[in-house]
């Protein structure tokens, strides 16, 4: 029996699912011990683990790597899922490899740094053959007006959001005023005219953190879950979003793979991220990439291939690329219940 520890930090309520995935992928004669920390006793994924712990608090940087370190050779941790890699410097890196522990980190230090910050993501993709939306880096109101007049001129729309974040947070559309715009997804209201916008960034002083205002990007949204090698992308599962939320569909799509495969080379990635990508007009732009298994990555597992499970092995040197089976694609997967439609 071939047994294999994994560790997830921190990981989202929606990690539950991976772990099923993962439990249900291995072979008759495997098995995955599942340790889960979490600063949230009640975490949903204390029920799917096999040993569960609360990780402490008020640690600095380096103490909390040292508290990792230690706990992962405690426990003969083989595969570390840090809730974020951008912590874990290639010195780091090379402790926990060290010790027999692969961490799954998609890019080293500087890399993580530039894909964290949208902006730094753009700009070193300036020149590169990746469609980018127009878009204005801006830290004080003169410059976001001056921003949202001249994108206006061409765009039919223009929206900002921070540059760094999670989930959409921050996201806003340019609205006239007495004019309304939600999310197709829960009704949020997002719309907010020029002089609201200024007012709620501003707060009453001069500069504010700095955001992208940029053309706003009619959809759909296409979520690219990728595991690469080294810089080449070896299977990629594209999840198109229904306007309303309510199923996604696994997509076969040559153009966003292609795409996600020139970002893999570009920025030499390795592992699991995901890549997110608007359409308009039918043309692809990215959003954004983000530097861990994104998450709704269990329902691109309902495609046959669970990439947490294969990145694992490949890593650990017990499969081969050529053992990966091919996604299933073209079946519509209900959000809610994590069903095949068709």
């Amino acid at each position: 029996m071939r047994v294999t520890n994994i560790w997830l930090s921190q990981p989202l309520a929606s990690a539950v699912h991976v772990i099923a995935a993962i439990r249900s992928s291995c072979e008759s004669a495997e098995s995955v011990q599942r340790f889960v920390t979490h600063v949230k006793a009640d975490h949903p994924t204390r029920a799917a683990s096999n040993y569960f712990a609360l990780e402490p608090g008020g640690l600095s940087k380096s103490d909390y790597i040292d508290y990792c370190l230690q706990f992962a050779q405690r426990l003969g941790v083989d595969y570390f899922f840090p809730r974020s890699g951008s912590a874990f410097s290639a010195a780091t890196r090379a402790r926990f490899e060290k010790a027999g522990v692969r961490l799954s980190l998609c890019a080293d230090e500087a890399v993580l740094r530039c894909i964290k910050n949208k902006g730094k993501l753009y700009q070193a993709l300036a020149g590169q053959p990746v469609p980018l939306p127009e878009y204005r880096l801006v830290n004080d109101g003169e410059r976001f007006r001056q921003a949202c007049g001249e994108l206006l001129a061409t765009a039919r729309r223009v929206c900002f959001k921070p540059t760094t974040g999670f989930a959409g947070r921050g996201f806003h559309v340019i609205v006239e005023p007495g004019e309304e715009f939600r999310s197709s997804w829960d009704g949020t209201a997002l719309g907010v005219t020029v002089d609201q916008a200024v007012a709620m960034l501003s707060a009453g002083k001069n500069r504010f953190p700095e955001l992208m205002v940029m053309s706003y990007l009619a959809g759909p949204e296409r979520s690219v879950d990728c595991l690469a090698q080294n810089g080449a992308l070896l299977r990629a599962i594209v999840r198109v979003k229904s306007f309303d939320g309510s199923y996604e569909l696994l997509e076969r799509n040559q153009e966003v793979e292609q795409l996600t495969s020139r970002l893999t080379e570009h920025f030499r990635l390795d592992g699991l991220y995901n890549v997110q990508f608007m359409e308009d007009g039918g043309r692809y732009f990215l959003l954004e990439i983000n530097c861990r298994m994104s998450g709704g990555i269990h329902y691109g597992a309902l495609s046959g291939v669970c990439l947490p499970y294969w990145a694992v092995r490949l890593a650990l040197g017990t499969a081969t690329v050529d053992d990966i089976p091919i996604p299933l694609t073209g079946l519509r997967v209900a959000r809610a219940t994590r069903t095949i439609l068709s």
